[in-house]
């Protein structure tokens, strides 16, 4: 007689009750069994998958092939996570707080220096880059030998000088709303902008003396 017949209502089955296999696991096999279930539940994070890994292959000492295996990866996938624990904590946490993606994390990687690092993230996030002009923008910085190429120093600067050619904008505004007659007119070439500001003197009503 089966176990589930031997024990279950007095040799005969029970209507509410299923057929069962009791297997008794160490708590080594429980412990990974628990993380592996952490790891494939959701979408955990992906530097929090690639911890995970990391503690199945050293406090448990899988190979890179059993933990595959057990979380239904290909060894590649893996290896890959593995990879962007290379990234100092620190870029780690600058990486998630900008919101960047494994790719972009996994780019981060090509530069020589740590010290690049948390430049770059600051980089990408700031410009939005995608994945193909963050390669690109690294690409470009190691052929100019890890200064960033003239272009991408120049977009920085663009970005500081509107800041002032819109105050110039803001202040012809308030001339106009004054009841002046403002105009701002602006020429630009490859070493940078000629801004003029033009207000005309406006007559008196009364006596027609310009003020």
């Amino acid at each position: 007689m089966s176990w589930w017949l031997a024990n279950v209502g007095g040799g005969r089955p029970s209507r509410h009750s299923l057929p069962g296999v009791v297997r008794e696991t160490s708590d080594r096999e429980a412990a990974i069994a628990g993380l592996v279930e952490h790891l494939q539940r959701g979408d955990p994070p992906f530097f929090e998958e690639a911890e995970g890994y990391r503690r199945l292959l050293e406090e448990f000492h899988l190979s890179h092939e059993d933990v595959a295996a057990h979380v239904g990866k290909s060894r590649r996938t893996v290896a890959n996570k593995l990879r962007l624990l290379r990234l100092e904590p620190s870029v780690r946490a600058q990486v998630s707080r900008v919101l960047l993606s494994e790719r972009h994390a996994r780019a981060l990687l090509s530069l020589e220096t740590e010290q690049e690092r948390p430049a770059a993230v600051e980089v990408f996030g700031r410009e939005g880059f995608s994945v193909a002009q963050a390669e690109a923008w690294l690409r470009r910085k190691a052929r100019n030998g890890g200064a960033p190429s003239r272009r991408a120093r120049s977009r920085g600067v663009v970005r500081d000088s509107r800041i002032y050619l819109n105050a110039v904008d803001e202040v012809a505004k308030q001339l106009q709303a004054a009841g002046f007659s403002a105009e701002v007119t602006r020429d630009e070439d490859e070493s940078g902008w000629t801004v003029h500001l033009r207000i005309k003197r406006r007559r008196s009503r009364q006596d027609g003396k310009r003020r």
